[in-house]
């Protein structure tokens, strides 16, 4: 509704704030405080005859100082203080006292001698004789000061509003159901919207400020909700200079569109909410609904207030307002999904999460914040978010999922035993980013995780090349409770040989019943940039933990054959165990021109170095293990790395033949072997073995050439060469 009310106010007009007339030669003279003053009336022929200054002729004037009675240089003298009582511009009119002598004015706002001149000023202007104006904008009422430099003729200073110091009429009165927070009226010309072609220049002056704004095209839009008796003024100039205000045009008009109640009911289940309460035929609305816990919105079901079979089409959360008022209903449903607990460090979820959408496709998604007081046991399945750090596994709804019979899929916070995993360095991974599927494990393709994720060598792309950082791993995990390494950290980068990217732990190891828990180490960045890889990574995993299926590993094997001396050398890429014979590792003392090898049990460290000892042609089973310590004081090095690259072959190095080492002259090693690097050449080399016996070679012959040297056997303090005794016997 639009109502047109008479208010008496006045147009602000140019307004002449000073001129000559308004002071006596001794108000002019109390008035500057430095050096004299000289006022000239209707005497003075120059002025007599009329002073022309951008169009306005002056009569009288004020002549200010003298070359000998103001200081020099930049020092001012404060003439004026002018009040002004709003917004405008004000018009300072001088000229220089001389001829051909520049002089300056500035208007300042500081009334302090230390600041007045151009460190403060908000306008200036200088003259050389012939007369000027400085235009200074008022933003609002206040006092302004004019300093002047010696020698300063001022004639005049005026001020011209910018807008109305009070209403005028017409004006435009809206109520408080008006207009909300939002809503759009159009100002009209002649009852027609025209406004934009019209119009060139419009101010806006409102009873009270910052209630509503108006666009270039004639739009008004209430900022908050138009208060009881709230009003305002619109006045412009149109192209052909037409002023439309209250002087000189009465043919502007608001229009505001009719508008139709929006109430709602109160559903079982969950609640509802529109975005207006009252809106205009053709209006958007949007409705909300929050559903209570394990309840999902059915449907909405808008009508027509008083008539529920007339209905109004609801598409994605949203309708058109049609020309009737409605009313809001809908219905909650028992929910179907899983439900989903997403924790973060603070309860937010960052833009383009792509864990949070993911899982938002399949499953009810909850966010709360690790302090949060919430009941694990509630849901299906605990997410916890990167951002609630590895610190944090013992606090918070982190704690509360370790000991709860909850499934949890991780990506941070780690918790069991003394309550987290160590946390190693970031590891991008290069140029990819993902994880290398675990070698230990024969059957690791048909967990469930990698459902259908696209394997490429063993490798698998989680991240896309653009986020900075991307599988993190894991530096120490405590012995005793390993779970299953199911995919490691790139073996390139920081993160080089650091551990798990992804890891199950076990129901029992983790301490309670039953339920499953995956940990998939990711940093919080490369969440908002996963590969479609990476996505069904995740969500497989989801699947998993939710499920009853159980994935069992079978270790990795395979054998090798010693050879007919029972000797044999042998590095993996990962570690592994043994079994069909003993293993040795080897210590090189090149001053002593021994290897002396020391029996090892238990699990060999990727990349390492081993002797194997046994009975001639004896098979050897290698099964693939995982969290192998690695290797003190060991001289065998892998020509296998743990990269799985081949090792680069040393200038002095020496290999097995038969049941001793020799110098190696080949080119290039064999994979899945090992080697002693040197520095010197030698020309004898003893083998002792701690555990039992000692076997030693007088040189270091050629790998390629045949054996030639006996072998030396003590035994049991007796000395035997070859097969006979030192008295000459035969001996087995």
């Amino acid at each position: 509704m639009l109502l047109v009310a008479i208010v008496t106010g006045a147009w602000a007009e140019t307004t002449t704030l000073f001129d000559a007339n308004d002071f006596a030669s001794e108000t002019v003279t109390g008035t500057v405080t430095k050096g004299n003053a000289t006022w000239y009336g209707d005497s003075k022929s120059a002025v007599d005859n009329g002073k022309t200054i951008s169009e306005v002729e002056w009569s009288k004037r004020i002549k200010l100082g003298g070359s000998s009675t103001f200081k020099s240089g930049a020092d001012f003298v404060r003439v004026l203080a002018l009040t002004v009582s709003g917004a405008g511009t004000l018009h300072v009119y001088f000229a220089s006292g001389k001829s051909g002598d520049s002089r300056s004015v500035y208007v300042s706002k500081a009334p302090s001698s230390t600041n007045r001149d151009t460190e403060t000023a908000v306008g200036s202007g200088s003259d050389s004789g012939s007369g000027s104006v400085i235009n200074v904008t008022a933003d609002a009422a206040g006092t302004y000061y004019i300093w002047s430099d010696n020698n300063i003729s001022l004639y005049g200073v005026t001020f011209e509003a910018s807008a109305p110091v009070g209403p005028v009429d017409p004006v435009f009165s809206l109520s408080t159901s008006d207009l909300q927070v939002g809503e759009t009226a159009k100002i009209l010309v002649g009852g027609v919207d025209n406004f934009a072609d019209n119009f060139t220049a419009g101010t806006l002056w409102q009873s009270e400020p910052d209630c509503i704004s108006l666009s270039a095209d004639g739009v008004v839009t209430a900022l908050k909700n138009t208060p009881a008796n709230y009003y305002f003024h619109f006045f412009g100039t149109s192209k052909d200079d037409t002023k439309y205000n209250s002087k000189s045009s009465g043919n502007l008009s608001l229009t505001i569109a009719t508008k139709y109640a929006i109430s709602k009911t109160t559903p079982e289940n969950g609640s509802i909410a529109a975005s207006a309460t009252s809106a205009p035929e053709g209006d958007e609305i949007t409705l909300t609904a929050t559903p209570d816990f394990r309840y999902a919105l059915s449907a909405w079901n808008v009508y027509k207030t008083g008539e529920p079979a007339t209905t109004v089409t609801v598409t994605n959360n949203k309708f058109t307002m049609p020309a009737y008022a409605v009313t809001v209903d809908a219905t909650f449903a028992a929910d179907t999904k899983k439900q989903v607990l997403y924790v973060t460090g603070d309860g937010s979820v960052n833009a383009g999460d792509d864990l949070y959408a993911a899982l938002g496709e399949d499953y009810t998604v909850t966010v709360a914040a690790n302090s949060a007081s919430k009941t694990v046991t509630d849901f299906d399945l605990v997410v916890l978010h990167e951002s609630v750090g590895g610190k944090d596994g013992t606090s918070g709804l982190a704690a509360a999922a370790k000991a709860a019979d909850v499934p949890v899929l991780n990506t941070k916070s780690y918790f069991y035993n003394s309550g987290r995993w160590d946390w190693g360095s970031p590891n991008a991974g290069g140029t990819v980013n993902g994880c290398s599927q675990n070698a230990a494990y024969s059957n690791i393709a048909s967990h469930p995780i990698f459902n259908g994720v696209t394997v490429t060598d063993g490798f698998v792309q989680v991240v896309g090349t653009a986020a900075a950082k991307a599988m993190q791993p894991v530096g120490t995990i405590a012995a005793g409770y390993e779970g299953y390494l199911l995919a490691t950290s790139p073996n390139e980068g920081s993160g080089k040989g650091k551990g798990a990217a992804i890891h199950e732990l076990t129901a029992a190891e983790r301490g309670v019943a039953s339920a499953k828990y995956i940990m998939i180490s990711v940093s919080n960045a490369s969440l908002n940039d996963l590969t479609a890889n990476g996505q069904l990574l995740f969500k497989n995993a989801a699947a998993y933990l939710m499920s009853d299926e159980a994935w069992t590993p079978t270790l990795a094997t395979t054998n090798i054959t010693l050879n007919a001396k029972g000797y044999g050398t042998y590095s993996k890429a990962n570690d592994f165990t043994f079994s069909g014979a003993k293993a040795y590792k080897m210590a090189l003392d090149e001053s002593a021109k021994t290897i002396t090898g020391t029996e090892v049990t238990g699990k060999i460290v990727a990349g390492e170095g081993i002797l194997f000892k046994g009975e001639p042609n004896a098979e050897v089973t290698i099964t693939g293990a995982t969290w192998a310590t690695a290797l003190e004081g060991n001289s065998l090095s892998g020509t296998t790395t743990a990269s799985g690259t081949k090792a680069e072959k040393p200038s002095i190095c020496y290999t097995l033949s038969g049941d001793t080492f020799k110098k190696f002259v080949g080119t290039e090693f064999n994979d899945n072997k090992a080697y002693i690097e040197g520095t010197t050449e030698l020309n004898s080399l003893d083998i002792v073995f701690e555990d039992e016996l000692a076997t030693a070679v007088d040189a270091i012959a050629e790998a390629s050439e045949a054996e030639t040297a006996p072998v030396k056997v003590i035994k049991n303090g007796k000395l035997y060469i070859g097969n006979f005794n030192v008295a000459g016997q035969q001996v087995k």
